[in-house]
């Protein structure tokens, strides 16, 4: 007759090897793993929309850059015309930098910026700044986060200059999603599943074997 107890032996037989002897610090560096292939998980996860079904934003710019200094993470904020803040990223994208091109290709805007600020700031951190209180208009679509939905950029523009493009978003998060990064993922985790799998095998044979 299989009881309570015996169903606690059984459990603690099998998976007691995989935390004895402070094997649960492997766990703690999987974790660790997991939260760095964040934007490779959230990068899957997306659905890329076509034109149409993108959510248009206009209103003002926000300074989302206050406290980063001269960091590079940050998100892209506009208010619309009913005081509401809507606030989106490029999370699948390294450093989730929406406006992580090339500074020459912002040179008309960082002609205009004075020179103090481009010292203090790296040139995306500036433009954020100089965004902030200008008339324009975002282009938003919620993602599929690591741990919730988020919205991701994908076009950011004032009445004068557009800063990211919906072509270029296209074309950056699908890059993203057939990357190596993604493969590698899925490598990895295949990888972790056979060995579990193998490693449960033999220790519920060791278990009827005893």
């Amino acid at each position: 007759m299989i009881t309570i107890k015996k169903c606690f032996y059984f459990i603690l037989f099998v998976f007691e090897p995989l935390f004895f002897k402070g094997r649960w610090i492997m766990w703690f560096f999987a974790f660790l793993l997991l939260m760095m292939m964040g934007n490779t998980i959230t990068a899957i996860r997306m659905e890329i929309p076509n034109i149409e079904k993108v959510n248009r934003i206009s209103g003002k710019f926000i300074n989302t850059g206050k406290g980063y200094h001269k960091g590079v993470l940050f998100n892209i904020g506009i208010k619309d015309a009913y005081g509401i803040t809507h606030m989106c990223g490029c999370e699948p994208l390294e450093f989730s930098n929406c406006l992580g091109r090339k500074p020459s290709d912002h040179r008309e805007i960082l002609d205009q910026l004075d020179a103090e600020i481009l010292k203090k700031y790296v040139a995306q951190m500036a433009i954020v700044k100089w965004l902030a209180g200008q008339d324009g208009e975002v282009w938003m679509y919620p993602n599929r986060g690591l741990f919730s939905s988020l919205n991701s950029c994908y076009q950011i523009s004032t009445n004068a200059h557009t800063l990211r493009s919906f072509e270029q978003s296209v074309q950056e998060y699908s890059k993203v999603k057939n990357g190596v990064n993604v493969y590698s993922f899925w490598i990895i985790m295949l990888s972790g599943a056979v060995a579990l799998l193998i490693f449960f095998i033999i220790r519920i044979n060791a278990y009827f074997k005893e």
